[in-house]
């Protein structure tokens, strides 16, 4: 509830709201891009193209009886680098509540490895390039969040273990990706994906500077992720290259398996973030990082949620400790698998009808590892015999009876009950459950101007196909209650599959506007 409000936009209730922002980058694109996002969140930007010039605007605005609020600080520019303009801007701030200097940068591991903890810890924090809307508005809630809850010796801000690595996700199932990038990208590194062997082969290949590591899927269509190994390790620059395996198979055999192939280790799906993170660090030389916090300090249930979760099959704790206590990112990873959950099943039941058992073990497959990251364990459970059952099966004889029966059967309680849990997860106990979805118009009868006004900017950038949408997005997300849940449940799950015509559509719905 804290970081919803946190977020939150609205007169009186977001302490983002009118933030006056600095944006210091020696690249003129880089820093209109950077300031454009800024001011898409509500914030007074000022731009300054190096750190002389930050510095004397942050001293000029202190002659004016104010301050900036927040500095994203480059990391690599000419004069001044972004560690001497941060450490000059922090002795200019002071270390109020209200400032923080945040540094962004696209790589640098090695230099980073020459900064002290206390010099790291005397920022707000990293954001590592590219860098989204959603990027700033979370990087700076968490941190304002971290300084107030902090004692008056305010704590440093955690370490990003990750801070300037440089890796490759190479994974067919689109949900497993977009968790994965984001999981990593929180960690700091620069992550790009690759949805088969095939293409993560081409990416690792054309590659300039290489990966620091690679992350790979075993089944995945065109290519698995053996094959790609073994091609990746023809090539004898790449031979000492980190291919870590991510697959649900787990067995001994299959770590061996891995290792023949080339791969360097091998983490069972679902897997844990800290242990991930161990394993990447491990083999690329970083055994000293600081470890992360505890991540059972970094999200707290309510009742009603842990109620309902329980109901669902779902272990919440456990599913949120892997993943490193990100909360909003289980929300949004449960509410795109209760999206694709009906299809799914169905491909299932034609699959084993039609008697095509290898296809419908690798859907077992890839759904018992999304049911594995949400601690769905029955229903995983479920998937592995049933994966098991259907590859044992002669390929010429009918589904063995009763294949899956289970599945159906462990699947029921998070069709009926999961989508109040997100909701439950999303905005908190109060009023999750009696959305406003009255209509005047076309518009939900509590919506203001500013709503409105909101949903209209997001219409605009969806039809220019820009990311910046994105950022928008989160803006309207903490005001379910005005919107409607019939607006934002959809809305919500449209943009983060990346289709802008859907999300568009719902938009000109909600506004009442034709189509153009």
């Amino acid at each position: 509830a804290e970081a919803a409000a946190a977020r939150a936009p609205g007169a009186g209730a977001d302490p983002q709201a009118g933030l006056r922002v600095l944006v210091v980058d020696d690249n003129p694109t880089a820093r209109e891009v950077l300031g454009t996002m800024a001011q898409t969140l509500g914030w007074r930007v000022d731009l300054a193209e190096d750190g002389a010039r930050a510095l004397a605007m942050a001293r000029e605005l202190q002659h004016q009886g104010e301050a900036y609020d927040v500095v994203f600080v480059d990391w690599q520019m000419p004069g001044l680098d972004g560690w001497q303009t941060a450490r000059q801007l922090r002795e200019t701030l002071g270390h109020g509540p209200g400032s923080l200097v945040m540094m962004v940068t696209a790589h640098g591991r090695e230099m980073l490895a020459q900064h002290s903890a206390e010099e790291q810890a005397a920022l707000g924090g990293f954001l590592v390039k590219p860098v989204t809307a959603s990027m700033l508005l979370d990087a700076v809630a968490d941190a304002r969040q971290g300084v107030r809850a902090a004692t008056p010796a305010a704590a440093a801000p955690a370490v990003l273990r990750l801070a300037g690595l440089r890796l490759l996700v190479v994974e067919d199932n689109a949900n497993n990706r977009q968790v994965a990038q984001e999981l990593l990208m929180a960690e700091g590194a620069a992550v790009d994906l690759a949805e088969n062997g095939q293409q993560g082969v081409d990416a690792t290949l054309s590659a300039r500077p290489p990966y620091d590591a690679v992350l790979m899927d075993l089944q995945m269509p065109l290519m698995d992720g053996l094959t790609a190994t073994a091609r990746i390790r023809e090539q004898a620059s790449l031979a000492a290259l980190p291919i870590i395996a991510m697959t649900a198979n787990a067995l001994p055999a299959d770590r061996q398996a891995c290792l023949a192939a080339g791969m360097s280790d091998h983490i069972g799906k679902p897997f844990d973030l800290s242990a991930l993170v161990g394993t990447i660090l491990r083999h690329t030389g970083r055994d000293g990082a600081e470890p992360a916090p505890d991540a059972d300090a970094r999200f707290a249930l309510s009742a009603q949620a842990r109620e309902q979760g329980h109901r669902c099959g779902l272990a919440l704790e456990l599913a949120l400790s892997r993943l490193g206590g990100k909360l909003p990112v289980y929300a949004r990873m449960l509410r795109l698998f209760l999206a694709d959950l009906p299809s799914n099943l169905e491909k299932l039941r034609g699959q084993a009808g039609a008697g095509r058992l290898q296809e419908a073990a690798a859907t077992l497959h890839t759904l018992q590892g999304l049911a594995g990251m949400l601690g769905a364990g029955a229903l995983a459970q479920a998937c592995g015999e049933a994966e098991a059952a259907a590859r044992q099966a002669r390929s010429d004889a009918p589904a063995p009876a009763g294949l899956l029966a289970a599945v159906e059967s462990a699947a029921a309680p998070l069709r009926e009950g999961g989508s109040a849990l997100v909701a439950l997860l999303t905005e908190g106990a109060e009023g999750a459950d009696t959305p406003t979805t009255g209509r005047a118009g076309g518009l939900a009868a509590a919506a203001s101007e500013e709503d409105r006004g909101l949903v209209r900017e997001l219409l605009a950038r969806l039809e220019a196909s820009d990311m910046q949408a994105l950022g928008i997005l989160e803006r309207l997300l903490p005001r379910r209650q005005a919107l409607g849940e019939s607006l934002l449940a959809p809305l919500e799950a449209a943009v983060e599959r990346l289709d802008f015509d859907v999300a568009a559509r719902l938009c000109r719905q909600w506004l009442g506007e034709a189509a153009p």
